[in-house]
């Protein structure tokens, strides 16, 4: 393999490649034809999932984040945080936290971050320090009724 400046040719290619592909691209082109990937859930993704494999309705629950009826995605979503998969809980918590397909709710986000950091998340444990230091007297209640 070839080098350039003491590194390998394909760590400079790739960004390089990136760059250039970019560059080529006009601004009609960057807006109508980038679509995101959507992963079709297979078969085994949604038998796993009913069968209560959390990691599975996270999966089954990415799978179908932006799509046409987001109540499947969080169908999946808070079957898998109830079971306490840490992704999915953070993903509660943000989703309510930004009012994103479901109802803005501060209290509720902060339920969501205070388990997740129970779980170990580090992040969702600053998130929530951050929250406690805005919620109202009423937002508190309703944290100490959800717990």
């Amino acid at each position: 393999m070839g080098t350039c400046q003491n590194r390998p040719l394909n760590a400079l290619a790739l960004p390089l490649l990136a760059v250039w592909l970019w560059t080529g691209c006009t601004e009609v082109d960057r807006i109508e034809t980038l679509e995101p990937v959507r992963m079709v859930p297979s078969a085994l993704m949604v038998q796993q999932a009913q069968a209560g494999d959390a990691a599975a309705q996270f999966a089954l629950a990415d799978a179908h984040r932006g799509g046409a009826d987001p109540a499947v995605m969080l169908h999946w979503l808070r079957e898998s945080a109830q079971q306490n998969h840490a992704p999915a809980v953070v993903s509660m918590g943000v989703l309510a936290l930004n009012g994103d397909n479901v109802p803005l709710d501060r209290a509720e986000a902060y339920r969501w971050f205070n388990r997740a950091a129970i779980l170990g998340d580090d992040e969702a444990d600053q998130i929530r320090i951050k929250l406690s230091a805005v919620l109202t007297e009423a937002e508190w209640q309703r944290v100490a009724g959800l717990q």
